[in-house]
């Protein structure tokens, strides 16, 4: 049996971004075991992201893609797992999993939450030295939820809450190997 627990802090300074700097703090919890008959392995991981003072200027972003990628405030957690069964020398049999979590600041125009699960299972045997089988069957669903406004041109538009609208997207992969 082996447990584990790890943090770390990763701090990042920008030039073009809308925000100065950028602070991550990352919190993971591990689990493994391995016996003859089967191995285990789990672990759950924390990010939680946040964004700096602004960069200076009027407050607009030098760079606008820099508001969607690597500066916004974040909080993610990843669950993960494997547990693989060796019931034969020959033989083996994988179940994993995964579920990742995303959920971001309220914005009017943005990424507000995304989630990733998947569900797998691997089967394999060595046939001999030379010839090994292997088949497996992996489960995906990816959930989006953006939010979108339009705003038009000028000094000082009207605002209208009508203009504000979402998109929820909900995919379903199957993928047989």
């Amino acid at each position: 049996l082996r447990l584990g627990v790890s943090y770390g802090q990763d701090k990042r300074t920008y030039q073009i971004r809308e925000y100065a700097d950028v602070e991550d703090d990352v919190f993971t919890l591990s689990a493994d075991y391995n016996s003859s008959l089967f191995q285990l392995h789990g672990a759950w991981t924390s990010l939680d992201r946040k964004p700096g003072d602004s960069a200076g200027g009027d407050g607009t972003p030098r760079y606008l893609l820099g508001i969607s990628t690597d500066i916004t405030e974040r909080k993610r957690h990843i669950l993960s797992g494997i547990a693989t069964f060796t019931p034969t020398a020959k033989l083996a049999i994988s179940l994993n999993g995964a579920r990742i979590e995303n959920e971001f600041a309220e914005s009017v125009t943005g990424l507000l939450e995304q989630s990733f699960d998947t569900f797998g299972v691997d089967l394999t045997y060595a046939a001999n030295d030379k010839v090994n089988l292997m088949a497996g069957y992996v489960y995906e669903d990816y959930f989006f939820d953006m939010a979108a406004a339009y705003i038009p041109r000028g000094l000082q538009p009207p605002y209208d809450p009508a203009n504000l609208w979402g998109n929820q997207t909900d995919d379903k992969v199957d993928t047989f190997r």
